[in-house]
């Protein structure tokens, strides 16, 4: 758990979200999150999805002991790109047609306690002038909240602003929140899912 304006640390203890305990970072920035160490783990976290989870605390003299359940959102999977074997170097990535947009499709989930997902489209400039040397070395994005109903196109509209040859990452994501009062502290447990596929735009 970290304050909103990280002024200092907060140790609440140990943390447990579905029987698995979360590790404190050892960074020495005035924040201190917890977070499960997926890459170092070989449980099976796929039981965390879609699901009642309980949360819980122990062991801190700032929070009480205490136990919250809340919903988790499911896992989110989005459709794969057409492949393509245009761009040399790429063909592992997906592609769009700047001109035609694309309709993408993911499995909604209806205990999606807002009812939308984000689609973000983000411009990759490092990667894009590994295509295209001209293209701009300039950050941006776009993003659209739409209904979390398992599909969406990309339109023309949306790409404007994206350029031929541009390798652009598309996300969706959802999630749930759900404010837990333990001892007079609020804290905010939050389930989120997301989901990228890559692609390169052409004409």
């Amino acid at each position: 758990q970290q304050n909103k304006v990280c002024s200092n640390r907060v140790d609440v203890g140990t943390v447990t979200v579905g029987g698995f305990q979360l590790l404190k970072e050892n960074a020495t920035t005035n924040c201190l999150n917890y977070e499960l160490d997926n890459a170092n783990t070989f449980d099976d976290l796929s039981t965390l999805f879609g699901s009642s989870i309980q949360a819980s605390l122990s062991g801190s003299s700032g929070y009480s002991n205490a136990a919250y359940n809340f919903n988790s959102i499911q896992k989110l999977n989005i459709s794969s790109l057409l492949p393509t074997q245009s761009i040399a170097g790429f063909n592992e990535m997906g592609v769009i047609s700047k001109n035609d947009g694309y309709n993408v499709t993911w499995n909604a989930d209806p205990n999606n306690q807002s009812g939308n997902v984000v689609v973000l489209l983000r411009y990759s400039d490092f990667l894009s002038k590994q295509i295209d040397p001209s293209l701009t070395t300039s950050k941006f994005s776009h993003h659209i909240i739409t209904a979390d109903d398992g599909s969406y196109t990309i339109s023309q509209q949306d790409l404007a602003t994206f350029p031929i040859n541009g390798y652009v990452e598309l996300i969706v994501g959802r999630g749930n929140i759900t404010q837990w009062n333990n001892a007079g502290k609020v804290i905010d447990l939050i389930s989120i899912s997301r989901d990228n596929q890559d692609f390169v735009l052409i004409p």
